[in-house]
């Protein structure tokens, strides 16, 4: 699973480059250079990084951050690299590469903007294409943006599914996983997270995608990613302390926003899973 991702990572990685290069260009042609965009389009909202307030897109900021460093599949491709020079390549690599896509995506949005053509946020890119691209190459385009979403969605199912069957599953049943059992565990965890991958979708489906990104990023950041940290720069943090500190930070979390509380849960919860962690680093080092 993991070298079949890493095989679509690769090419949907090319065809995504070369259809929003070729995004770009057109957009050029049609007189959007970044400086008309300045200049026709109002600074707020659009080239604003606080459009919707500071303490809501410093805390997306945030998720995107720890949600990284806390997602399985990333660190599966980091720990399934066949070198330590491999996968620190693969890292700053993709450092470099990710930022430019992004850009490129904005370029798009703000020229349907500037063109004055309002539309949901997940359509802008298949507008464009369909709109102002060749027929052939927007064929070539459309078939991109399905590889790029296939292959996320497996990714991240990948990761979810390996979560369950070998970080919970294999906790409990060791002495009972046999290598075919635990694939066949595997297997199964993994076609119940795109089923109810897909009920959530479909009951979701006139919402923004990127809230739905932040929101995930978020959720893992807060349960996984203090202890993660502890346990890779500190090693001393108790498997109980751990799992309160995972526990406590998505509770916070997920009951915020439910609730309405002023402030941001996704940041709230980081800081009270950090707060818990540091206790138990302090308490375990004073003991020594």
């Amino acid at each position: 699973g993991t070298k079949s991702y890493s095989a679509i990572g690769q090419v949907k990685l090319i065809l995504l480059y070369l259809t929003l290069i070729v995004c770009g260009v057109v957009a050029y042609r049609l007189g959007s250079t970044p400086l008309a965009l300045v200049r026709e389009l109002p600074r707020f909202p659009y080239f604003s990084l606080f459009a919707r307030g500071i303490s809501k897109e410093l805390n997306s900021c945030l998720s995107l951050i720890v949600g990284t460093l806390g997602t399985q599949i990333y660190a599966q491709a980091v720990l399934s690299a066949s070198s330590e020079r491999t996968a620190k390549r693969g890292a700053l690599l993709s450092a470099i590469l990710m930022p430019p896509i992004g850009l490129l995506g904005i370029w798009v949005g703000l020229t349907l903007r500037k063109e004055g053509i309002v539309i949901e946020p997940a359509q802008a890119l298949p507008y464009f294409l369909c709109t102002y691209l060749p027929k052939a190459f927007s064929g070539i385009a459309w078939a991109t943006l399905f590889i790029t979403s296939l292959g996320t969605a497996a990714g991240l199912s990948l990761g979810v599914a390996t979560t369950v069957s070998y970080d919970l599953y294999l906790s409990f049943k060791r002495k009972l996983a046999s290598s075919s059992k635990m694939l066949l565990i595997n297997r199964v965890s993994l076609l119940c997270v795109i089923v109810v991958s897909l009920i959530i979708s479909l009951k979701a489906a006139n919402s923004l995608i990127l809230q739905w990104s932040y929101l995930s990023m978020g959720l893992r950041g807060a349960s996984v990613f203090v202890p993660l940290m502890a346990a890779i720069f500190f090693g001393v943090l108790s498997p109980g302390m751990a799992l309160l500190s995972g526990v406590v930070g998505i509770t916070i979390a997920c009951l915020w926003p439910i609730l309405m509380l002023p402030g941001e849960g996704i940041l709230l919860g980081v800081c009270a899973s950090a707060a818990i962690a540091a206790f138990d680093i302090y308490r375990n080092k004073k003991t020594r």
